[in-house]
């Protein structure tokens, strides 16, 4: 099954309570533990912090209200993004009291959104170099506009202007302003991201 898949029979098995969430609960922790886990780590969240931090998604994804008005998937990656700006907030109070708390973390774009990105931008079959090429601007892209990387990862996995607006704090039904001011991050991004990977066409 893939990641949207097993969202959605997921959450239908949550909504209907009881033996039911059970079930959608182990279903998440079986198929999308390291990938969540995976999400913290990049955000440069702790091993065993990110740990903790999965199960709190799951958790939180048990007790939400999730009534089907975005993709499962999409509810799933907005709860898991509030636990880490929650992450962020609670690591920021501890370092303003002189604890040794992480860095705050920045967002960026998994592995399979790049290669996703190198897919759309080159030929059936790219060089070495080109690839190469790619990986670099990808690496310094993210590094250099983090917020920016995180719109783009939506964008190539093919997200709504409403679902967007949605991660972003908007809540259902999102108005069609909301929609566009989701649509114009998209538009910003990309134009961004092409100054990083223009010259690899070269």
């Amino acid at each position: 099954m893939t990641e949207e898949q097993i969202a959605e029979q997921a959450m239908e098995l949550i909504k209907k309570g009881g033996s039911h969430a059970e079930q959608g609960a182990g279903l998440l922790c079986r198929h999308l533990s390291k990938r969540v886990q995976r999400y913290f780590e990049r955000h440069r969240v702790p091993e065993a912090q990110a740990e903790e931090l999965v199960t709190e998604v799951w958790l939180k994804l048990l007790s939400s209200q999730f009534e089907g008005r975005t993709r499962a998937v999409v509810w799933l990656w907005t709860v898991a993004g509030s636990v880490l700006l929650d992450w962020v907030a609670k690591a920021k109070a501890e370092r303003r009291v002189g604890s040794d708390a992480s860095r705050p973390v920045e967002v960026s774009v998994d592995d399979d959104t790049w290669s996703l990105l190198g897919e759309t931008v080159s030929a059936p079959h790219m060089p070495p170099w080109v690839k190469l090429c790619l990986e670099r601007a990808a690496v310094l892209f993210e590094q250099e506009e983090p917020r920016r990387a995180e719109v783009l990862r939506f964008s190539c996995e093919k997200w709504s202007a409403e679902e967007i607006a949605i991660y972003y704090g908007a809540t259902p039904p999102v108005t069609a302003k909301q929609q566009t001011a989701a649509r114009n991050r998209v538009l910003d991004s990309v134009k961004r991201a092409r100054t990083y990977f223009e010259h690899c066409k070269d």
